[in-house]
């Protein structure tokens, strides 16, 4: 599996580990992974996605900081990455052969 794949499983994995949890619940760990999840994929020259992870863990951090914080900047970035993922995913399998 090439390192793109695995980037993309492993936030796969970190989104539904997340939505399981609970959006609300988002945790200083939590933002850290995405720091990692964001510094991976600007290793592989990934620099929408990077933004994307970036965005969400700013996000992310304003939320734990202030648990009076509206949860639905988090929400949205949250789901515009996960839809990003998914395109990319079904792209990766369209190019297969």
């Amino acid at each position: 599996m090439d390192a793109v794949a695995q980037l993309a499983d492993r936030l796969t994995e970190w989104s539904e580990r997340l939505l399981v949890k609970g959006l609300a619940k988002t945790d200083a760990k939590d933002v850290d992974e995405l720091h990692a999840l964001c510094d991976e994929a600007r290793e592989l020259d990934m620099g929408f996605l990077a933004l994307l992870l970036e965005q969400l863990a700013e996000a992310g951090a304003r939320y734990v900081r202030d648990s009076r914080a509206d949860v639905e900047e988090l929400v949205h970035r949250y789901f515009y990455l996960c839809q990003y993922v998914s395109m990319a995913e079904t792209g990766a399998e369209e190019n297969q052969p």
